[in-house]
C-alpha cells in the first residue's frame, strides 16, 4: 500500500489586532503632521517599546510609590485597576501620558502632588484622566514654538465651569504669546492665540473642541461646528512655553474635569478637519452637531 502524503492543517492567525493597529487606526490615518498626541484608547499608538511595555498609554503610580507602564488593554480589562488596588484610600496618578504620535514629546508629572488620577478611591475613572481644578496637570515635551500653522484637537469633559480661566490645554508664556484651549463662565470655552480670541458657549457635557490657527485665519469648532473665526493674529514670536495639559504654563489656569484625548498638528489641518472630527467622534462616542 502506497504512503499516504502527510496533511498538515494550516491555522492562519487572525490579524485583526494588526490590521487594527497599523491599518484602520486614527494614528496611521490622519498621523501626517501630527506632533503629538495623548490617548487612552487603542488608536495605534507609535509610541514602540518603553518601560517595559509595549506601546503604553500611560505611566501609574499607586500609593505606596510604584510606578508601571499600561497599555489600553490594560486599562479596559481591568490590569489597571487590580495593581492599583480597589480600596477606598487606593489610588492611581498619571506621572507620564505617553505621546502616541511616535515623536516621543511624552507629558510627564515628577512632583506627586500635581499628577492627576485615572484611579480615584479604588475606583477606575470614567471618561478620561481627572484633574482636579487645584493643582494637577502634566508638562508636554512639545513647543508650538514660532509658527503661523497648529491645529489642536481635544476630547474633554469640564466638571467646573465658573469665574476662573481654566485651561485643559495651553502654551502660551509669560507675554501671552503662544495657544491654548480655556474655559471661563463668562467667556464659554476659548480658543487663544497670542492676544486674539475665539469663543464658544460653554457647558459641562463631553465635548470635542477644535482650534484651527492658519497663516491667515483662525476659527473654533464645537463637535464640528464652526463657532467663531476671525484673521489669525502675527506669528507667535519667541515662544519658549510647551504645551501644558490641565494648566498653563505658568500655573494660572488649571483645569477641573475630565481630559479623554488631545491631538496636536503643526500645520493647518482646515482640509481634513471634517475627517479628523468624525473619526474622532466614532472613537470617543460623541455625536457631531
Amino acid at each position: 500500500m502506497p504512503a499516504q502524503p502527510i496533511v498538515r492543517s494550516i491555522v492562519r492567525p487572525t490579524v485583526t489586532g494588526i490590521v487594527r493597529s497599523f491599518g484602520s487606526s486614527f494614528v496611521s490615518r490622519f498621523g501626517a503632521d501630527l506632533s503629538a498626541a495623548y490617548f487612552l484608547k487603542d488608536l495605534g499608538s507609535k509610541r514602540g517599546f518603553v518601560d517595559g511595555v509595549l506601546n503604553p498609554v500611560v505611566r501609574v503610580r499607586r500609593s505606596n510609590g510604584d510606578l508601571r507602564a499600561f497599555t489600553a488593554n490594560d486599562i479596559t480589562t481591568g490590569v489597571l485597576l487590580a495593581w492599583v488596588g480597589t480600596g477606598g484610600s487606593d489610588n492611581g496618578l498619571v506621572a507620564k501620558w505617553y505621546d502616541g504620535s511616535g515623536n516621543h514629546h511624552d507629558a510627564t508629572q515628577d512632583t506627586v502632588g500635581n499628577m492627576p488620577k485615572i484611579v480615584n478611591a479604588g475606583a477606575l475613572v470614567a471618561g478620561g484622566i481627572l484633574f482636579d481644578g487645584v493643582n494637577d496637570f502634566l508638562p508636554t515635551s512639545f513647543s508650538p514654538g514660532v509658527t503661523t500653522e497648529q491645529s489642536l484637537f481635544t476630547i474633554f469633559k469640564a466638571n467646573t465651569v465658573d469665574g476662573s480661566f481654566r485651561t485643559h490645554l495651553d502654551a502660551r508664556d509669560a507675554n501671552d504669546d503662544g495657544i491654548g484651549f480655556g474655559i471661563k463662565s463668562s467667556l464659554g470655552f476659548r480658543f487663544h492665540v497670542d492676544s486674539s480670541d475665539r469663543n464658544a458657549p460653554a457647558n459641562t457635557n463631553k465635548e470635542m473642541l477644535t482650534g484651527i490657527y492658519g497663516s491667515s485665519s483662525s476659527a473654533i469648532y464645537q463637535k464640528g461646528l464652526k463657532i467663531a473665526d476671525g484673521s489669525a493674529p502675527l506669528a507667535t514670536s519667541g515662544v519658549t512655553s510647551n504645551y501644558h495639559i490641565g494648566n498653563t504654563p505658568s500655573g494660572v489656569g488649571p483645569f477641573s474635569g475630565l481630559i479623554e484625548g488631545v491631538f496636536i498638528y503643526s500645520t493647518d489641518k482646515s482640509s481634513q478637519r471634517v475627517d479628523i472630527e468624525s473619526a474622532l467622534a466614532e472613537e470617543y462616542n460623541i455625536t457631531l452637531a
